[in-house]
């Protein structure tokens, strides 16, 4: 006879969900991509959104507000990445005042790279700094030492979940978990890189 506390065949666990507005159309979505195959498809699922052709804030926000109206499960995350560029500081605000308007089971955040989604990369491989002479173009030079082949879209990157945690280390060292400060360099990203970890380790 079967004992009540037998789990019953066929029923998996709920698959945590992230769901991550990206500005970049190639790099980001497919960095986790990879970053979803490290943690673990059966047990943590990230839907990038995104479009090449609508980078700017308001479309990155759109992309997120239009899977809110959907039918979304308890403990869902939402998240919107975008890099500093030229936006105004207004079209950043937006993006920080959706994150921080959250409510109830399900999460809001938003992460900012300044001044690209390469630096996040690059603290893959090496300490970064607060240097606020730090270009788009040095950091993207830094990081093909190491990727000699980087190519946006297609990074060449193996997201190893040991690389993803020393990134963690060493972004938290240098920027804290603060967003960028205007005029700063530095990245938040791994506050959801270390958010889509933990759903892995608890499912």
């Amino acid at each position: 006879m079967a004992s009540g506390f037998e789990r019953p065949y066929n029923i998996r666990p709920l698959i945590k969900r992230f769901f991550v507005s990206t500005e970049g159309g190639a790099t980001e979505p497919d960095y986790l991509k990879r970053l979803n195959g490290a943690v673990g498809y059966g047990v943590v699922r990230i839907e990038p959104l995104s479009d090449r052709q609508k980078s700017a804030p308001s479309h990155v926000l759109a992309r997120i507000l239009k899977v809110e109206k959907g039918k979304l499960r308890k403990h869902d995350e939402l998240w919107c990445v975008i890099d500093r560029d030229d936006w105004e500081r207004k079209d950043i605000q937006t993006l920080i005042d959706w994150a921080a308007g959250g409510q109830g089971e399900i999460h809001r955040g938003f992460v900012l790279n300044s001044p690209k989604f390469e630096l996040w990369l690059l603290a893959h491989f090496e300490e970064l700094t607060d240097n606020p002479n730090v270009t788009r173009k040095a950091v993207v030079a830094a990081l093909c030492r190491h990727l000699p082949d980087y190519e946006k879209g297609n990074p060449g990157l193996k997201v190893t979940l040991t690389g993803v945690r020393e990134a963690i280390a060493r972004c938290r060292q240098a920027y804290g978990d603060e967003l960028p400060a205007e005029g700063a360099v530095g990245t938040n990203m791994h506050v959801l890189a270390e958010a889509i970890l933990k759903a892995g380790e608890t499912e």
